[in-house]
């Protein structure tokens, strides 16, 4: 029988299921990849704008001793598997480079493929911005799955799932503190990412594969920063608190899975499997004994140990309040989900944040030390976001979705703009509940103690007004910071720094360290200067040779 011009069959209703989820699937992939692309982008294009943070020139110097060791691997692997050759390529200096390898090994092979580039700061740093593109996917993915329903009537929408989970996304990347550590080569941005990471492999995997998942992350972690032992205990509070006893024995097997691979990522510990990660473990408990580092709070300053509100204060003036008002609106909404996967957002942000009011746990460097909460605080502000329009749509027919829309759109484009103002020097941000950076200087707090003052921009200036073969005096900071910028290229050869009078010096203004200098030395003249909305952060000052005047002490 012919078929010519017979009707085609139509298609049954499987196919057109499977299409469907095969659509809603690639453009899910394809808006995660755009969130992980624009924040990589964003990230590396900034890298050169930012100044040489206090811990980079020592890691960035450990790194050349790793890439010595491979060397040696390669020419003569029972030499390098020595002892010795291990302590010596990945233990140097322990004082100044206490932390674990993994972060830094990354960034070595990283620089490795982009040292086309021929800017080796920017090869080295590109390895944090990937860590912050990969938490940010991971924010995207987490917010995205989750059920963004007003009602049990109420269906999955993709497009508001999408919505939100931008608006997470958003909140978080544009942060000014957390985009500025999207740049530097430390730990911080690492362990955010494993943080993040942690709880994707628990929620967003099962069976073997989120044992596995689990145990590669952590041992990652474990292998980057000794505070990564308390990563997972969110997730098992969470599960303690749920009565998930089978997860909670799966979460102890993942534990027992993370040893092997954290030791097989820090080869000293190679010959010293049990003595080596005690040692680490001591050495980091007692980090106040030989590394008290100072910090100011309501004008008082502090050797380590700062009030046990410190972190909580510093969440509520140094993060935006368009970030921290609706998380807590979330955290408030997440009370009557805490089973839910909401309410390990909820453990997430609260946790750490609480467990740094111990009596022991260090309170400096802003946010720094609790930035891996963030994530999950931007994650409960879009939960309470999303609450709160709901709500409020309930109560009046004004309310409808484009004021939502208008609202929350309104909220990132604030916190963007603050982050504009701030750039490079976002370390330094305060919100507008104490009057921004001049306010924060007024209420007593620090307004910068990471050596990012001297930026760029200050470097080209000092080398432009200083004369030749001048000595230059370092007061807070380390001469070395300055060597390590000439041998970058970035300062002139001819400088030497030092720590002994000279007629000029460098003052970085972190005030918990200036003490009374401070006052002494805002009276001299200045040559060049780093300042942010009024407030010097950096000065390059002269002194009075005819009158032999020097640098106070502080």
């Amino acid at each position: 029988m012919s078929t010519q011009g017979a009707e085609p069959a139509p298609a049954s209703s499987s196919d057109s299921t499977r299409g469907t989820v095969t659509r809603r699937l690639t453009a899910t992939f394809g808006a995660t990849l755009i969130v992980f692309l624009t924040l990589l982008i964003a990230s590396l294009v900034t890298i050169p704008d930012y100044g040489l943070t206090w811990d980079e020139p020592y890691y960035m110097t450990s790194q050349g001793w790793q890439r010595e060791w491979f060397a040696k691997l390669l020419e003569t692997p029972t030499l390098a598997l020595s002892e010795a050759e291990l302590e010596a390529g990945w233990n140097r200096d322990p004082y100044h480079n206490p932390h674990p390898p993994f972060p830094k090994t990354v960034s070595n092979l990283l620089a490795f493929g982009l040292r086309f580039l021929g800017d080796p700061l920017t090869a080295f740093r590109a390895s944090t911005s990937l860590f912050f593109a990969l938490t940010g996917a991971l924010i995207f993915t987490l917010a995205r799955r989750h059920p963004w329903t007003t009602s049990a009537a109420d269906t999955h929408s993709p497009s508001r799932s999408l919505f939100w989970a931008g608006v997470a996304v958003a909140l978080w990347a544009t942060t000014p503190r957390v985009f500025a550590h999207s740049h530097f080569l430390t730990t911080d941005m690492p362990i955010t990412f494993f943080s993040v990471a942690l709880v994707s492999a628990w929620l967003l995997l099962q069976g073997k594969w989120r044992i596995f998942a689990f145990s590669i992350v952590w041992g990652a972690a474990l292998a980057t920063k000794f505070t990564a032992v308390l990563l997972p205990a969110p997730i098992g509070l969470w599960l303690l608190l749920g009565r998930r006893w089978v997860d909670l024995r799966d979460m102890l097997v993942a534990g027992l899975g993370a040893i092997p691979i954290v030791w097989l990522l820090v080869p000293y510990w190679w010959h010293h499997p049990i003595s080596g990660p005690l040692d680490f473990v001591m050495t980091s408990l007692t980090r106040e004994d030989h590394t008290p580092v100072s910090v100011m709070v309501l004008g008082t300053a502090y050797d380590f140990k700062a009030p046990l509100y410190t972190a909580w204060l510093m969440l509520a003036v140094a993060t935006p309040v368009t970030l921290w008002l609706p998380a807590a609106a979330g955290a408030l909404a997440s009370l009557k989900h805490l089973f839910e996967r909401q309410g390990l957002w909820f453990w997430g942000a609260v946790l750490p944040i609480a467990t740094m009011m111990l009596p022991n746990a260090p309170k400096h460097d802003g946010i720094r030390l609790f930035l891996h909460t963030t994530p999950f605080l931007a994650l409960l502000a879009a939960f309470g976001l999303h609450t709160a329009c709901e709500r409020l749509r309930g109560l009046t027919s004004f309310w409808n979705q484009r004021w939502s829309l208008a609202i929350t759109l309104a909220m990132v484009a604030g916190q963007a703009a603050a982050l504009v103002s701030y750039h490079p020097l976002q370390l330094s941000y305060y919100n507008r509940l104490v009057g921004g950076l001049p306010g924060a200087k007024e209420l007593g707090l620090e307004t910068t103690y990471w050596m990012d003052a001297y930026t760029p921009e200050f470097l080209t200036e000092m080398n432009r007004v200083l004369p030749s073969n001048t000595p230059v005096q370092v007061i807070v900071g380390d001469p070395y910071h300055f060597r390590f910028l000439q041998a970058l290229g970035r300062i002139r050869p001819d400088l030497q720094f030092s720590e002994r009078s000279a007629p000029f010096a460098l003052v970085l203004m972190r005030r918990s360290v200036l003490g009374e200098a401070e006052q002494q030395l805002s009276g001299l003249p200045e040559i060049a200067t780093s300042k942010l909305h009024g407030v010097t952060l950096a000065r390059l000052v002269v002194f009075a040779s005819a009158s032999g005047d020097r640098p106070p002490k502080p």
